[in-house]
């Protein structure tokens, strides 16, 4: 089994980990984020905490057929979604409609400022030394990262946690 992660810094503090036991011939498995343009057919009240917006958001894609813990309470932020081989697809159909939710609770809203795409690139090359494939952020500030097979999970959180430590600043 092959685990994703998408880690959205910054603007979005969502940590959706994926794991994949295969991708879509169009889609890499990898679950994604869009930083500012809100889709779907209903909108979501705009005065959801950022806590309510993320249960939201996890219950919205379970709607349509995503596996998607609701967020942990011990470990804010982040969201577990779990996808098969072939299931990019209903993923990205899902986030599309349920993207609403993180907006509403003041997530993805803007695009980031060049200080904070500079703090996002310094969080990547950390995550990369601590042995993650960590892409830089694009212009939206969202974060990719892919964690090799058979890498311990205990050593992806703590890398996750040591980075996000070393700049604070990204999760507010």
């Amino acid at each position: 089994m092959r685990t994703r992660t998408l880690f959205a810094a910054a603007l979005l503090p969502a940590v959706l980990t994926l794991a994949a036991c295969g991708n879509d011939a169009k889609n890499d498995g990898v679950a994604s984020v869009n930083g500012g343009k809100a889709s779907g057919t209903a909108s979501a009240k705009a005065t959801l905490s950022q806590e309510e917006a993320q249960l939201k958001f996890a219950q919205c894609m379970r709607k349509y057929g995503v596996q998607v813990s609701d967020p942990d309470p011990n470990n804010p932020g982040k969201i577990t979604v779990k996808g098969d081989k072939g299931s990019g697809a209903k993923m990205d159909e899902a986030q599309k409609n349920c993207q609403q939710y993180l907006q509403a609770g003041g997530m993805g809203k803007r695009k980031p400022t060049a200080k904070e795409l500079d703090q996002m690139v310094k969080m990547a090359q950390c995550l990369r030394e601590h042995g993650l494939d960590a892409k830089d952020p694009g212009p939206d500030g969202g974060m990719r990262m892919s964690v090799k097979e058979g890498m311990d999970p205990k050593k992806v959180e703590q890398a996750q946690k040591e980075c996000q430590q070393k700049y604070p600043e990204i999760r507010q």
